[in-house]
């Protein structure tokens, strides 16, 4: 799901400044990284546990460096590590535990390079002093497997248990011209990210309207389980008359326990709009108004005024869903959208900020894949732009960080800058040129 911006979630322990103090050995310092399982599916969670121990004292992380895999993306969800007391060829060492989760996402041998790291050391005693040294983990190497039968590995969840439900409002399959039927599609999976399930497509027909609402996406985390839930509605308007069929959707998920590949289908909707526009008078016949005396035009107006009444009355269900559509097509705006950020950021709430970036960007994709914003900031944003990121991201459970949201907002105006030029001239020239086929293009 990303070249950088998964992997620089590896900054999610805060940096500090190198104190001072003699070294320690390099057997007075353990240094360990293990994936459970070694031999993982493509999309299947796999966890990484990095150690560091100290001899006659207390080790713990203090930064993580950047680093870069090859092949899937990296999460971190604790934001302590686990105490870990070990005797070690009868020696005693005291340290840490921290898990990353990893994600694969192609099949064969991904290697999680050395991972540089900065440990800070508190060795006991009265004379007890703190220092940290940086040091490098070993490489390990992931056998990741890819389930037969898969065409396309690209968006594969393989996971124990996946569920896809679905429900409509209304439940009725004949409706009237204006009417609107909403489809709530809900996805869950477990040991599963909620980013890392697709956008569901919608097919567009014509002479209805297709409103898909911002998508919730949700994370649980809890003692080592993870949950994920992405929920996406869509309304329906019918705009004309006839006979119209909302398609099937299928889903198709790895069971890792049965090892099969299952998929869930959730049943379309056929719809019979029927209805007619409201007729108006004939043309051509206008009153005089100077034929009016001040009775005939009391009478009129008290006329209209009861004929509007009525309308409004019987038509107040379609004038209320018209307005409402009219309301969601503002709401589903991506200016609409970037304003929840510029709010957010306004507001210095990171965890807001940044669930109000991902929904913008999932707005503004034209990728049937998850929204990426390491892609976006790469393809549009300033050098360095990412660093911004994994520090806010890093901070995000403590819910503000103000000069980093700044930060990050600043960057983000620039890059969406960029974003509109880039729109504009591609419109520009798809108005100017015949059609061809491209292929592999990058926005400039």
């Amino acid at each position: 799901m990303g070249r950088y911006f998964w992997n620089i979630i590896f900054y999610s322990l805060a940096g500090a400044f190198f104190g001072g103090g003699l070294a320690y050995g390099a057997d007075e310092i353990i240094t360990r990284v293990d994936a459970q399982p070694g031999n993982p599916w493509v999309g299947q969670k796999v966890v990484l546990e990095l150690d560091v121990l100290a001899l006659d004292g207390w080790a713990q992380l203090r930064k993580v460096h950047n680093t870069e895999i090859q092949g899937g993306y990296l999460q971190r969800f604790e934001t302590q590590g686990t105490r870990l007391n070990e005797e070690i060829d009868g020696a005693g060492y005291t340290g840490q535990r921290y898990e990353y989760l990893f994600f694969p996402q192609q099949g064969g041998d991904i290697t999680i390079p050395a991972i540089t790291i900065d440990v800070e050391i508190k060795s006991w005693g009265q004379d007890g002093k703190t220092q940290t040294q940086r040091l490098s983990t070993q490489p390990i190497v992931l056998n990741v497997r890819r389930p037969p039968g898969v065409k396309s590995v690209q968006g594969l969840l393989s996971t124990i248990q996946f569920s896809a439900t679905q429900k409509w409002e209304p439940e009725k399959q004949n409706l009237s011209l204006g009417d609107a039927v909403a489809r709530t599609i809900t996805r869950k999976a477990a040991d599963i990210s909620g980013m890392a399930f697709s956008p569901v497509t919608q097919t567009e027909t014509a002479g209805v309207g297709i409103y898909p609402s911002e998508p919730v996406v949700d994370d649980m985390y809890s003692r080592g389980t993870l949950t994920g839930q992405r929920i996406e509605k869509v309304t329906y308007v019918m705009e004309q008359n006839g006979r119209y069929s909302v398609p099937d959707l299928e889903f198709t998920w790895w069971n890792t326990k049965a090892e099969t590949l299952e998929t869930i289908s959730l049943p379309g909707l056929t719809l019979e709009v029927s209805g007619s526009a409201v007729e108006h008078g004939e043309p051509g016949s206008v009153v005089n108004p100077e034929r009016w005396s001040g009775s005939t035009f009391l009478v009129i107006a008290a006329a209209v005024i009861l004929i509007g009444a009525v309308i409004m009355y019987l038509f107040k269900s379609r004038i209320l869903r018209y307005f409402q559509v009219r309301k969601r097509k503002r709401a589903e705006t991506e200016k609409n959208y970037f304003k929840k950020v510029r709010t957010a950021a306004h507001n210095c709430d990171t965890k807001t900020m940044l669930n109000a970036t991902m929904r913008w960007l999932d707005r503004v994709s034209t990728e049937t894949l998850p929204a990426r914003l390491d892609l976006f900031l790469e393809r549009y944003g300033d050098p360095g732009s990412e660093k911004i990121v994994a520090a806010l991201w890093d901070q995000s459970s403590s819910g503000q960080d103000n000069e980093n949201v700044r930060n990050l907002f600043d960057a983000l105006t620039k890059a969406r800058s960029k974003w509109l030029e880039a729109q504009r001239r591609r419109k520009k020239a798809e108005g100017q040129l015949p059609e061809v086929a491209l292929s592999g293009q990058r926005d400039g």
